[in-house]
């Protein structure tokens, strides 16, 4: 069983399928849709350039100027949706709903996130050539975005409308236990 099953599934006899399916939709997409709250409450939504690193942390980079960053400072909880927006009407639909919450990483972490990150979008490259003239020399910082529970749907591999939920037991470095 793959660590990222082990993460995910450790009970489930097809843990493994389902963690294909999760880290095959997160590898074939790059942009997700992120809601935060806003200060009154109210949501917030954008779109977000992500990496992953294979134990369901997502990295997210935008300047902390921005309204989703100055909401996570305050209130971390957020939800995503990863998925390709040309899936047809009555094609087998592919995606994923994530739940968590979200972090400036640390700058112990920093040059680990950067090359996760620029591994996936290598023209970070061209604006940064490495993790310490990215801190210099943009606004933009890396978020750590912790999913906690998550929704499958991969209709061709589990049938027709099936949405398979999932809460995330952590073992990682950020939780220390389950």
């Amino acid at each position: 069983m793959s660590p990222l099953s082990q993460q995910l599934f450790a009970h489930a006899e097809n843990g493994d399928a389902f963690a294909s399916q999760v880290d095959a939709i997160l590898t074939d997409n790059s942009l997700c849709t992120l809601a935060t709250a806003n200060e009154d409450g109210s949501p917030h939504v954008n779109t977000a350039y992500y990496a992953h690193d294979g134990q369901l942390h997502l990295y997210i980079l935008t300047p902390p100027s921005t309204v989703h960053a100055k909401n996570l400072e305050s209130r971390p909880a957020v939800a995503l949706s990863v998925f390709r927006s040309d899936q047809g009407w009555g094609s087998p639909h592919r995606g994923l709903q994530l739940f968590g919450a979200a972090a400036p990483v640390g700058e112990d972490e920093h040059r680990r996130v950067f090359d996760c990150y620029s591994t996936k979008h290598p023209a970070l490259l061209d604006l940064a050539p490495d993790a310490e003239r990215m801190l210099e020399e943009l606004e933009s910082r890396f978020y750590d975005v912790q999913i906690k529970s998550l929704k499958i749907v991969d209709e061709a591999a589990n049938g027709s409308e099936s949405l398979i939920s999932i809460h995330v037991s952590r073992t990682d470095r950020d939780s220390g236990s389950d």
